[in-house]
């Protein structure tokens, strides 16, 4: 409706891949089948050392099931149970007794991004003003990145910017033309 196309080219069996337009050839499939394969190998593998625990053990536990935390203290798969605080306090003394830590030092937690009022996580931006220019700023950096590879992708790109805004407005008309002064 606003004249946005998508045209794909693609070079090699399985460069299509993360294409948005189509499903997976299958070759495709098999393609990303292996890649996750290989991640599950990796974690599982990575998770058995770090318990202490035969793989095969872990295996018999592991394949997507989802455990309570009390669940997992039994199963050996953790070791405690705590809050996100306990941990961070748990990781500082371990850090300590291992000497990577000074142990007089003192920690300081840096929280980012800093955590805005409750009311601004509701509404956003309390500043109308500082949220339009951080659009805006990010908005004119992707366009001039776009036009790098494609000017007639960023001028798509400049004309979706503009419907985003008229989108706010009670009433929306767009014309099916473009007007350009050369």
């Amino acid at each position: 409706k606003v004249g946005i196309t998508t045209e794909v080219i693609s070079r090699g069996q399985n460069s299509g891949v993360m294409s948005l337009m189509s499903g997976f050839s299958e070759s495709e499939r098999q393609a990303m089948m292996k890649l996750l394969q290989d991640i599950y190998d990796k974690f599982t593998r990575k998770a058995a050392e770090g318990r202490g625990m035969e793989l095969e053990t872990l295996e018999k536990l592991a394949r997507g099931r989802v455990y309570t935390g009390s669940m997992a203290v039994k199963n050996g798969l953790v070791d405690e149970l705590g809050t996100l605080e306990d941990a961070i306090a748990y990781a500082i003394k371990d850090a300590k007794e291992r000497g990577a830590i000074d142990a007089d030092a003192k920690v300081d937690r840096l929280v980012l991004p800093k955590p805005t009022s409750p009311l601004e996580a509701l509404f956003g931006p309390l500043d109308p003003d500082a949220s339009i220019r951080t659009t805006a700023a990010r908005r004119g950096a992707l366009v001039e990145a776009v036009e790098a590879l494609s000017p007639e992708a960023a001028r798509h790109l400049q004309a979706l910017a503009i419907v985003n805004l008229l989108s706010r407005e009670p009433r929306l008309t767009l014309m099916p033309f473009e007007v350009r002064v050369k």
